[in-house]
């Protein structure tokens, strides 16, 4: 069998600054040892998360490893190394509802990440083939559980 994806969703990212302090707080601690300051969350222009998603696919019937880095979106006018990749991609259980060690997938598995810059006309490129992007819906809680957004430098 050939392997194939199917998008279980594509959900709104809501960044705020308490997100970010609550995300940085549930994985590393002391949110003001991490940034150094809190003043730092004062100079982030949030406007720049307005086409952050988090994207949901099953990946059934797969052979070999999965290189997350080869889910992204064409960038016209960009080289290939400039698209924007997967970010903080976690494998999870069959309905969704926790996070799996990636020796715990088997050949269908359920991968969740964050993608920047995400054009809604314009498909998601994986390595099974391009699935175009239905409009995006409010993030479950199942999934607002398991993943907390912080900015990339």
């Amino acid at each position: 069998m050939q392997a194939r994806v199917e998008l279980v969703g594509i959900y709104s990212v809501e960044v705020t600054r308490e997100s970010i302090i609550d995300a940085i707080a549930s994985e590393f601690g002391d949110v003001e040892d991490y940034l150094g300051s809190l003043d730092e969350l004062d100079r982030i222009d949030y406007s720049q998360f307005d086409d952050l998603y988090l994207i949901e696919v099953m990946i059934h019937d797969r052979a070999g490893g999965l290189d997350p880095g080869q889910f992204q979106q064409e960038e016209k006018g960009q080289p290939e190394d400039c698209w924007q990749v997967a970010y903080d991609e976690k494998s999870l259980n069959e309905d969704g509802t926790d996070v799996l060690d990636v020796e715990e997938a088997t050949d269908s598995v359920r991968l969740a990440f964050y993608l920047h810059c995400v054009k809604l006309d314009q498909p998601l490129l994986t390595p099974y083939g391009a699935i175009p992007l239905p409009k995006p819906v409010a993030m479950p809680e199942r999934l607002k559980r398991l993943f907390k957004y912080i900015p990339v430098d």
